[in-house]
């Protein structure tokens, strides 16, 4: 009977230490998890509010959302530019002083300073429906009402399939979702193509 008890207990006692140490387990993963998840904070997304030459600077509106009161809030942040920043539009260099304001802006950070800045027109997404090579252009579903919008692209332009290689807009198969980056000289020119997952035709 003292034999029986004590293993009885010892199965009690192995049973809660397995519940702590799981307990403790899922809580160290959660927080592995948390700390993957978390911003990086070295990049700074926004709108491109102001550039000031003089003072080597660029300010950013960052744009929040509290999903809890639903409110939406705006603030601006000015960043000096490191002494050797690389300034990017439309992914090609240029000057400070040029960069167009009111447009989608990524600040990679050194520090507390600009290491490299990058203006762009945005994001469409959109299915790919033909390529036009003679007019150097692609069709391609989109919109809320999925109208066909007709894309054009410059010499420059790359295109990069779902496993993140370059390749061709003429290989790009029907049916394939896409990222269009926009140019900010024109809704309708696209400089980055990015093909993710293609969508099977049933």
């Amino acid at each position: 009977m003292l034999i029986t008890n004590c293993k009885m207990w010892a199965a009690l006692l192995v049973a809660i230490c397995a519940c702590a140490w799981g307990g403790d387990s899922s809580v160290a993963a959660q927080e592995r998890k948390n700390r993957g998840e978390a911003q990086d904070k070295t990049i700074v997304k926004g709108t491109l509010a102001s550039v000031d030459a003089d003072k080597n600077t660029v300010t950013v509106t960052i744009h929040s959302f509290n999903r809890a009161t639903q409110e939406a809030t705006d603030t601006d942040k000015t960043f000096p530019l490191a002494k050797d920043a690389n300034i990017l539009q439309d992914d090609s260099s240029t000057k400070l002083a040029d960069l167009r304001k009111g447009y989608p802006v990524i600040v990679k950070l050194d520090g507390a300073s600009a290491a490299s800045i990058s203006v762009d027109g945005g994001t469409s997404h959109g299915e790919f429906l033909v390529a036009n090579l003679e007019r150097n252009t692609i069709t391609v579903i989109a919109g809320r009402n999925l109208t066909k919008q007709v894309y054009h692209l410059v010499k420059t332009t790359k295109v990069a399939g779902a496993d993140g290689k370059a390749m061709l807009a003429k290989d790009l198969k029907p049916g394939t979702r896409l990222i269009l980056t926009r140019s900010v000289e024109d809704d309708h020119t696209a400089i980055h193509i990015q093909a993710l997952t293609q969508v099977e035709k049933k």
